[in-house]
């Protein structure tokens, strides 16, 4: 069972009770996650540390402009929407009192989701991994275009007890139960889905924006990776006694293959 059929299963609470996914989920969760990394300072002195960085949740949801713009400059936009409909519908032009209704609605409704946002952002961080470690976007995106590297994390190294890390769930709707904030921000569009996202969230007020709860036991390193770069990071993993992969782009493919280039002494 992949990440898209676990996120629908557990966030499906329509189909099935909580209990049963949550079994489900145990029962088919991926042995390790990985998160990519820029290769930048900042994730190196993460890595260094052991910190594991926490994001606020709307960092990571794509919620689309109706998020990031104010109703007056959406206001074409959405008088063209619906207009749009309207003609689908087989519906007359509407007369300017309807429009200015619509906006209106529109305009009650996005401010109710506006509010809710900055509840769910006063309340969450979120840490982002993958279940794979070979995605040409995903290294492309989120490790500097192949420069960057990305770490294998095992969950039951855990070192505080918090919730585990649980699928993303990608579909084409945004949820709208505003009273599940949860839903909300495990939710994305269909697009991502190659990422097969799993997301750990910890409470806003015990977290700051860095933990020291989990240590990597792997790293892979970018194809692109500048030597200098490669030098330090590999001192650093050779300190903390674990794998050391490099990535290469197989010669006849469009595919990303980890070759590993040193490993801890028995």
């Amino acid at each position: 069972m992949d990440s898209l059929d676990l996120g629908t299963l557990f966030w499906d609470y329509k189909n099935v009770d909580r209990d049963t996914a949550y079994r489900s989920l145990v029962a088919n969760k991926p042995r390790t996650l990985y998160k990519y990394r820029s290769g930048n300072k900042n994730s190196i002195d993460d890595f260094k540390d052991e910190q594991l960085w926490f994001n606020d949740p709307f960092d990571t949801f794509v919620s689309g402009a109706l998020f990031d713009n104010s109703i007056e400059d959406l206001k074409e936009t959405i008088l063209n929407r619906k207009s749009t409909i309207d003609k689908i519908f087989g519906k007359a032009e509407t007369n300017i009192e309807e429009d200015e209704l619509f906006i209106e609605n529109f305009k009650k409704n996005e401010e109710a989701r506006l509010n809710f946002i900055k509840t769910v952002r006063s309340t969450f961080r979120v840490s982002c991994f993958s279940q794979k470690n070979d995605s040409i976007l995903m290294w492309s995106h989120y490790a500097n275009s192949h420069k960057g590297f990305c770490l294998e994390y095992d969950f039951k190294m855990l070192k505080e007890l918090i919730t585990l890390p649980l699928p993303v769930k990608y579909c084409n709707d945004l949820p709208n139960d505003i009273d599940d904030k949860l839903k909300l921000i495990f939710t994305k569009s269909k697009e991502w889905s190659y990422e097969e996202e799993w997301r750990l969230v910890k409470p806003a007020e015990k977290c700051v924006s860095q933990s020291n709860i989990i240590a990597p036991i792997a790293i892979y390193l970018g194809s692109n990776m500048d030597e200098q770069i490669k030098k330090s990071i590999m001192d650093i993993a050779k300190g903390k006694n674990i794998k050391i992969y490099k990535m290469y782009l197989n010669q006849n493919e469009f595919k990303l293959e980890a070759k590993l280039i040193w490993e801890p002494r028995l």
